[in-house]
């Protein structure tokens, strides 16, 4: 049984249900000892057509749910705070979910809080680098991004006419600082003299702040920024000054097809039916910090062919060395996450 939520309906009507569907069970590894499919819950804190961070993970969910990996039930628009979260995450619980994924940062403190009151239940949230301390049914996933921000990084310099490119993320956390020096240190590979400037604009969505950061970077010479967290008023200010940029989370591409390089695109339904699969095999406990990246494919980046300034040979070569590189295991990208790329050593 699938329930789609809005939290101004689970307040209104305390958290009851308020849609039904019916789906048949399937049983493809992710159903538990009685053929039952995994229950899963995902908590989104903004909108799920927010064509960023929120809509990949709902289309993921939705695509998992489809191909039979478990049963959905999705909330979005919570809120990025505690107060907000803890209730609704905590009617889940109550109701039987196998598996709680908390959308966002944010979220880790509650879900630690909300793990101790209810052992039975596993629970996931997006960490930012690679937590610690992580309980025996609490995990973290990853967004190795950094991996498809470098790879972004080799065409970055190969399509840049300056030789001049930036990032901008919305905070400096270790998953934003290793992509934005992913980004850097991919294009260093390819042209160890490539100008790059980066900076953090202390949120999350803003679209007016970041169209002004970006058009301030492209006044100052930038060709291509790279983007975490917050491409929405990115994509404007390349459209506005011609210039390009590279799409986080989502294809982007279909937005701006002449100003967009490429996106660093994430798979999520990869990533929650892997999680799903290993509560439905018990092997979720104890807690692991989740790392499905660009080897298995969790992460993908492709070039856009109509992007105005194709990246040139030398470029393209590289950027297929190391893709079928890290698809082989025969080379790590790099993960910065604090510092900067100029103190990392990279060679192929």
């Amino acid at each position: 049984m699938k329930r789609a939520r809005s939290i101004a309906l689970l307040f209104a009507l305390s958290l009851v249900i308020v849609a039904c569907s019916e789906k048949a069970p399937a049983n493809d590894g992710t159903s538990d000892g009685e053929g039952k499919l995994v229950k899963v819950a995902l908590i989104l804190p903004n909108a799920k057509d927010d064509f960023t961070w929120n809509q990949q993970a709902y289309e993921g969910a939705i695509a998992a749910e489809e191909a039979g990996s478990f049963q959905l039930d999705w909330v979005d628009n919570v809120g990025q705070d505690a107060s907000s979260f803890i209730p609704v995450a905590e009617r889940y619980a109550q109701e039987g979910y196998d598996l709680i994924i908390a959308h966002t940062f944010d979220y880790g403190e509650p879900v630690k809080q909300l793990a101790e009151k209810y052992p039975d239940v596993n629970w996931t949230w997006a960490g930012s680098g690679l937590p610690e301390d992580l309980m025996e049914n609490v995990a973290a996933y990853e967004q190795p991004f950094y991996e498809g921000s470098f790879l972004a990084g080799i065409l970055m310099a190969g399509a840049s006419p300056n030789g001049k490119i930036g990032a901008i993320g919305g905070f400096d956390i270790p998953a934003c600082h290793s992509m934005v020096e992913g980004f850097y240190a991919g294009a260093r590979l390819l042209n160890p003299d490539i100008k790059f400037e980066a900076t953090y604009l202390g949120t999350w969505f803003d679209p007016a702040k970041e169209k002004e950061a970006a058009l301030a970077m492209y006044d100052a010479g930038v060709d291509i920024i790279g983007v975490c967290g917050v491409p929405t008023g990115i994509i404007e200010a390349a459209k506005e000054a011609n210039k390009g940029m590279v799409g986080y989370v989502n294809e982007q591409e279909s937005a701006a097809p002449e100003n967009v390089l490429t996106s660093v695109a994430w798979n999520t339904q990869l990533t929650w039916e892997t999680m799903a699969k290993d509560v439905a095999d018990g092997t979720f406990r104890p807690g692991k910090a989740y790392h499905v990246g660009l080897a298995v494919g969790g992460i993908q980046v492709a070039l856009n062919p109509e992007y105005k300034d194709q990246p040139n040979a030398e470029a393209m070569t590289l950027y297929d060395e190391v893709l079928a590189k890290v698809k082989a295991g025969e080379f790590e990208i790099p993960y910065i996450p604090e510092g900067s790329a100029e103190d990392v050593q990279v060679s192929i």
